[in-house]
């Protein structure tokens, strides 16, 4: 069973941390450009029996809502790599190491998002958040938010991963993979969303054809 002996080398450090710090600046240095923009909904999206709602009341809420689906889009990018070392860990300390820093940074990304979500655009009404049909899964949403950041404390604190740990992180890998796969190809308003969606997809199904066929990593050779 593969595991890290050794901590992640600097220059992977150097490529996922500023991976991370470029794609949330450009997030957050786009999002301030949104009041002359006009990409996103500024409405809430019909559902049965419940009509398009006007919910961006003011500049600062547009901008916040733009940050939150920009940054969204940061984790997404991030992640790709996270799920694609993710299947070739146990047999790859290179991938184990690959998959640890990218499934960390990611996590990171998606916790800028889901402050900017809640506590900017939403401004902390977490009952606003449960009754609008912006959020199509609240509480799946918060289960996977926390169950990601425990799998991330679990890969630095338990080095070795047993039976019931390799169920649970396999398990959480699908849930976040649905999470952003469905929001990007389903509930993704422009065009670049649905393509990082698709990216996603293409590059997880790669990954675990090349998984089912063999290879002891990919593109790490």
């Amino acid at each position: 069973m593969m595991t890290a002996k050794l901590p992640a080398p600097a220059y992977l450090w150097r490529i996922a941390l500023g991976a991370l710090f470029l794609l949330l600046a450009a997030a957050i240095i786009a999002g301030g450009f949104a009041e002359g923009q006009k990409i996103f909904a500024l409405y809430t999206p019909a559902a049965e029996g419940r009509p398009p709602v006007y919910d961006v009341r003011n500049a600062g809420q547009k901008i916040a809502l733009y940050r939150c689906f920009y940054t969204a889009w940061a984790t997404l990018i991030l992640l790709i790599p996270a799920l694609v070392f993710f299947w070739f860990r146990r047999r790859s300390e290179k991938a184990f190491l690959w998959w640890q820093v990218f499934w960390t940074v990611s996590y990171a990304a998606f916790l800028v998002h889901f402050f900017w979500a809640t506590m900017i655009f939403f401004e902390g009404d977490w009952q606003a958040m449960q009754n609008t049909t912006r959020v199509k899964a609240f509480w799946p949403d918060i289960i996977v938010t926390v169950w990601w950041g425990i799998d991330v404390l679990l890969s630095w604190l338990i080095k070795k991963e047993n039976r019931l740990i390799g169920v649970q992180r396999v398990a959480v890998h699908l849930a976040v993979f649905t999470l952003f796969a469905l929001g990007a190809l389903m509930k993704g308003e422009v065009l670049f969303s649905k393509i990082l969606g698709v990216s996603l997809v293409a590059a997880v199904l790669f990954a675990l054809v090349q998984y089912a066929r063999g290879r002891k990593v990919i593109l790490l050779d």
